[in-house]
């Protein structure tokens, strides 16, 4: 009679389905790692385009996006976050949309510009914001509306725009631990 001989395994011989589940966890670990990598990213990018507009952007010792040792490494010239934000006063909507890559922002002040309803929409996202100026620009009480997200708002100033007291009555229940302030525009 025969006899088949059975082949030994080698320590290299894998099934599919460990080859599966490693690729999987190789994809995940990738993901884990390269998210704050491409958020560091958007955010440098967006503060160069703020700065390029005549913009100031200031950051806290807040929770870094990318851990410091690999900022070097990665080509990022920081790992911390944005916290505060400055506009010129001859920006506008434009520049709004620049926040889109700014999420942990604390503090915007967009001042004395053409800053409108339309370009609310960008700020309306900001959903960590505590401070807002708006005042001096052009938004109204439909552009009030899309605030009503920023829960976390503690200081609106509405100086100089156009709202209205029923729009700020409105806001206000929306966003009853908020200080709004209204009134004719400072002179600067």
């Amino acid at each position: 009679m025969f006899s088949v001989l059975k082949p030994k395994r080698t320590w290299f011989q894998y099934r599919l389905r460990t080859l599966l589940a490693f690729t999987s966890l190789c994809g995940v670990a990738a993901k884990w790692v390269g998210d704050p990598i491409i958020d560091a990213r958007r955010q440098e990018n967006a503060v160069q385009a703020i700065e390029a507009s005549g913009g100031t952007c200031y950051h806290c010792r807040g929770k870094p996006l990318v851990p410091q040792w690999a900022c070097g490494p990665l080509g990022l010239n920081f790992g911390i976050s944005i916290s505060h934000v400055q506009f010129r006063r001859t920006s506008g909507d434009a520049e709004l949309a620049l926040l889109d890559n700014l999420p942990n922002l604390l503090c915007l002040i967009h001042s004395g510009c053409g800053v409108t309803d339309a370009g609310l929409r960008h700020v309306a996202g900001l959903t960590e914001l505590g401070s807002l100026n708006l005042s001096g620009t052009q938004v109204t009480d439909s552009g009030l509306r899309q605030l009503t997200r920023l829960t976390k708002l503690k200081y609106l100033d509405l100086s100089g725009t156009q709202v209205t007291g029923d729009g700020v009555k409105g806001l206000q229940r929306a966003l009853p631990n908020c200080h709004i302030v209204v009134g004719p525009p400072d002179r600067q």
